[in-house]
């Protein structure tokens, strides 16, 4: 992770990497079918507006560019376990509808359900800060 920013905007690159796992779907796959992946973001967090920003990371270095956008959270009427919802992201005929819920002051959840011709699935990710004792 690596983070910066200019003036009243805040950013975090996020990278994660792991192993998809595809359920056997008969008669089309028999077996599970093990995908890896790898994927960058950069959050960024605007001060004056109390808006997170989802971009995906282009590796172009400097901060994120409005294409990149792939969605944003109103913080506005952000509250401890009450999930906020995000602007859709389209890509192609999928679509994706995100969840923010702050936990806590140490943790947070994202939640986007995808749906499309194809897809029907959830993505679900915990975020806590590290050698910070818990409250």
């Amino acid at each position: 992770m690596k983070g910066g920013g200019v003036g009243t905007k805040l950013w975090l690159r996020y990278g994660e990497s792991g192993e998809q796992v595809l359920c056997a779907d008969p008669p089309h796959r028999l077996t599970p079918r093990y995908v890896p992946f790898e994927m960058s973001y950069v959050y960024q967090h605007s001060l004056l507006q109390d808006r997170l920003d989802i971009f995906f990371d282009r590796k172009r270095g400097g901060g994120p560019q409005q294409e990149d956008l792939f969605c944003s959270f109103d913080l506005n009427r952000a509250m401890f376990g009450v999930p906020l919802h995000s602007t859709r992201h389209l890509c192609g005929q999928d679509s994706y509808d995100g969840e923010l819920t702050i936990s806590d002051r140490q943790a947070w959840k994202l939640r986007y359900s995808v749906s499309g011709p194809g897809k029907a699935y959830i993505i679900e990710t915990e975020y806590k800060r590290l050698g910070i004792p818990c409250e």
